[in-house]
């Protein structure tokens, strides 16, 4: 059985979602095993064991109030990605210096443009940690687009690991998708989320869910189509 771990560029990811669809979400449970099903497809129909799943993105510091309940949402997006599906989940501050977060929201003369730091080199560190590690994995996959990403996919498949990658069409780097893989940074064809879309997409499921609200009445269980988090009461 291959061992596999899933780096996930979080911000690309969040940044390129729109090319699958404006409406479209990604279901985050499914979208680490879908893409180690292609791998293990292309293995023969060998077995992977998927030992770790990684999730590297950035959240706003220093901002104006009236931005903070989209952080909110954001932080417990990161939370929910811990608790609900086990993701090791790294997320790096950007200062926003007093300003709000969208552009459209600033004043049209201030042309500050956030920096996001660490994510790439933070997803490369470790990925290559892991890489070092005697029978931590067999193959990396990321999940992402960046050309950053070509030295550090050289240096791992040095170390005797194979590694893919799974992008979006439009949005992934020409060094990392071209057939001829020149640059010797994957070991199996692109994987590319845009066949993938009816296997990785939210889908709501009605199930029954037992209401602990005091003030409820009426049958309990109840049916719902609401996300319920683990150990959180409804």
């Amino acid at each position: 059985m291959a061992k596999v771990m899933v780096f996930i560029d979080g911000t690309w990811l969040y940044s390129n979602l729109r090319s699958l669809g404006e409406d479209f979400q990604v279901d985050y449970g499914k979208l680490p095993h879908v893409v180690g099903n292609q791998i293990a497809k292309k293995l023969g129909d060998r077995s992977v064991d998927i030992v770790r799943i990684f999730m590297f993105g950035s959240n706003a510091t220093n901002y104006l109030d009236a931005d903070k309940e989209m952080v909110k949402r954001r932080r417990i997006f990161y939370d929910v990605l811990r608790e609900e599906y086990n993701y090791e989940v790294e997320v790096y501050l950007v200062d926003y210096r007093g300003r709000r977060l969208k552009r459209k929201d600033r004043h049209p003369d201030d042309d500050f443009s956030p920096e996001e730091k660490c994510v790439d080199i933070a997803l490369a560190s470790s990925m290559l940690y892991f890489a070092a590690l005697p029978l931590a994995y067999d193959i990396a996959i990321v999940i992402g687009g960046d050309r950053d990403y070509v030295p550090v996919l050289q240096k791992v498949r040095l170390l005797g690991k194979r590694t893919a990658i799974a992008s979006i069409h439009g949005a992934c780097s020409f060094e990392l998708s071209e057939g001829k893989n020149l640059k010797g940074v994957r070991d199996f064809d692109v994987i590319w989320l845009n066949d993938l879309m009816d296997e990785i997409k939210m889908s709501p499921e009605v199930r029954d869910v037992y209401c602990k609200a005091p003030t409820h009445t009426g049958p309990n269980p109840i049916q719902t189509d609401e996300f319920v988090r683990k150990n959180r009461a409804f």
